[in-house]
């Protein structure tokens, strides 16, 4: 890890949390997120990332920014993100794509018997959106640890640490004298798998009704085959419901059968001054390009399993709520 990652960033990270609280949301007109800065990280090639509050909604678990980092996936450590965006250069996630993962790995210890021993380890992975508009650019749409059907294991946030945790390169620890001394580091993360030579992407089901939903699962098909990693979910069927509503069924490593997700993909209003800075990035949300970059990091993502309801054929569906 750089100099730039965890030293000297507690303070910071401790002041932003005391002055920032990350936003909800569960009204259609707040989709677009808060667009404020709450963070800024270089990573080790020179490249400046922004954190943006975003926003977090509950009931269909959508969101992007600090906020979804930090009620979806548990990670309340700004440091968590400041060092996995700094630990490497990022990779785009299809060749040419201003979407790009950056992770890392930590690795939790504990000082006894007069060693340092490893306890627990996490993959963290960053989603960072590359692409600028009128100078801005959107920054994270999400940070979590891999695998984990559900927040990160709560020592993760070590990293903020109390008064007695010293900074040091390569992570955080307490002082050896206390009696139980831990201790968080990073290590390089191992590549991601590369992409099957053949990939599997069902057939789009119901394109006869267009609209937005035709256009989405397009470009998320055409996504999908790009990818320069393995996708982690199996993705079994792509359709519509009606020509703004998008349902993948898939399955995802360590959850026993099919998950549906449905989401509306409807054009949301920007909700901000036309003559802000950012108008032009919060109307891209709407960009079907983006809106199937934002389903894929969903599907990516461990699915959350409290918010699964299976139907009558047996498909555990999350997103948007159905309606007849």
């Amino acid at each position: 890890m750089t100099s730039r990652g965890w030293r000297g960033i507690a303070a910071i990270a401790i002041a932003c949390v005391a002055t920032f609280l990350p936003a909800t949301s569960s009204s259609a007109e707040d989709m677009a997120g808060d667009w404020t800065v709450v963070g800024r990280a270089e990573d080790p090639c020179g490249k400046m990332n922004p954190i943006r509050y975003g926003y977090y909604s509950f009931g269909d678990d959508r969101g992007w920014g600090w906020s979804k980092m930090y009620f979806k996936h548990g990670v309340t450590a700004m440091n968590v993100w400041r060092g996995t965006m700094t630990d490497s250069c990022g990779t785009p996630d299809v060749p040419g794509s201003t979407t790009w993962i950056y992770r890392s790995k930590l690795v939790y210890e504990v000082y006894q018997n007069g060693q340092w021993e490893e306890v627990d380890s996490v993959i963290t992975r960053a989603i960072n959106q590359r692409a600028q508009f009128n100078g801005e650019r959107k920054g994270l749409i999400t940070l979590y640890c891999e695998g984990y059907m559900g927040p990160c294991p709560a020592w993760v946030n070590q990293v903020i640490g109390g008064s007695r945790v010293e900074m040091r390169r390569g992570g955080l620890a307490v002082g050896k004298d206390d009696q139980e001394a831990s201790r968080v580091t990073s290590q390089p993360a191992p590549a991601l798998d590369p992409a099957p030579e053949s990939v599997h992407v069902p057939a789009v089901m119901g394109a006869a009704k267009g609209g937005r939903a035709t256009a989405v699962l397009a470009r998320l098909e055409a996504q999908v085959r790009k990818l320069t990693y393995g996708l982690t979910p199996t993705l079994v069927e792509l359709r519509q419901s009606d020509p703004n509503t998008v349902e993948i069924i898939y399955t995802y490593p360590g959850y026993d059968g099919l998950i549906g997700l449905r989401r509306d993909v409807s054009v949301e209003s920007p909700n901000v001054d036309p003559n802000s800075r950012v108008y032009a990035l919060a109307a891209n949300e709407n960009n079907p390009e983006e809106v199937a970059t934002m389903l894929r990091v969903d599907l990516e993502a461990p699915p959350p399993v409290d918010l699964l309801k299976k139907d009558q054929a047996g498909v555990a569906w999350w997103g948007t709520t159905q309606t007849d």
